[in-house]
């Protein structure tokens, strides 16, 4: 999702006289900021937006336009759907395993181990071994 957020801020720098070069960094580098800043600090994401919201400024501004258009919402929205959807498709595949006849599952057993094999070799030769 983040990159849709950053191709749509970029999209506001291009519209605000930026090029797309110079609107795509900064938009990367604001989500790389906010990101290392809630990860260092250790404070909550809604307190550190409270600490760089002036009464009147730029920021509340954006807040503003952001809620009043449900971003926080579809973001929120898009997890949970996401979530669904990955949970749906595990139900699948437990199903798909359940009925999979003994000679499919013998194979996809043959198929593990020669994973397992594979990667062991690799390891090895890699020298993580």
């Amino acid at each position: 999702f983040a990159d849709m957020i950053i191709e749509a801020l970029a999209d506001g720098g291009v519209y605000c006289g930026l090029t797309r070069k110079q609107s795509i960094e900064l938009a990367a580098q604001m989500l790389v900021g906010a990101g290392k800043l809630v990860l260092e600090s250790g404070k909550n994401p809604i307190a550190l937006k409270d600490e760089v919201t002036s009464p009147g400024g730029t920021t509340i501004v954006g807040v503003r336009t952001l809620e009043e258009n449900r971003v926080p919402y579809a973001l929120m929205s898009a997890v949970i759907n996401a979530y669904k959807k990955t949970e749906e498709l595990r139900k699948q595949l437990k199903e798909e395993i359940a009925t999979c006849s003994k000679e499919k599952k013998e194979k996809l057993e043959q198929i593990k181990k020669m994973e397992s094999a594979m990667v062991s070799a690799f390891d090895t030769l890699l020298g993580k071994k």
